[in-house]
């Protein structure tokens, strides 16, 4: 998985298996229905030209994805959505963000 300062590391089974596939897939399809406008990433600043080097592959179908949040959520919503700006924010503003959009949620 990709470094991040995580307090914590789970460890999970095999994300590349139909399950869980499918259960990414609910889940990327629940967010597209909210019709996102931006989509933030919480990355560590020196992976910025990297991340944005592997979603301009990823849409050129260079490459296929990896097991972590970013690519499996992020990219796939971001592309099914035709968005080419992507956002990258510490873990403050990432608590921040996530915080609004779930008020947002359940208000909605």
């Amino acid at each position: 998985m990709r470094y991040t300062p995580d307090l914590y590391r789970m460890e999970f089974d095999d994300l590349f298996s139909i399950k869980r596939q499918n259960e990414i897939m609910m889940v990327v399809d629940a967010i597209k229905r909210f019709k996102p406008t931006k989509l933030a990433f919480e990355v560590v600043k020196s992976e910025e030209n990297l991340l944005n080097d592997e979603y301009e592959k990823f849409l050129d179908g260079e490459m296929k994805l990896k097991i972590d949040e970013i690519h499996q959520f992020g990219f796939r919503i971001a592309a099914e959505l035709n968005h080419i700006n992507k956002f990258l924010l510490n873990r403050f503003t990432c608590i921040l963000y996530c915080f609004t959009l779930k008020g947002y949620a359940l208000s909605n």
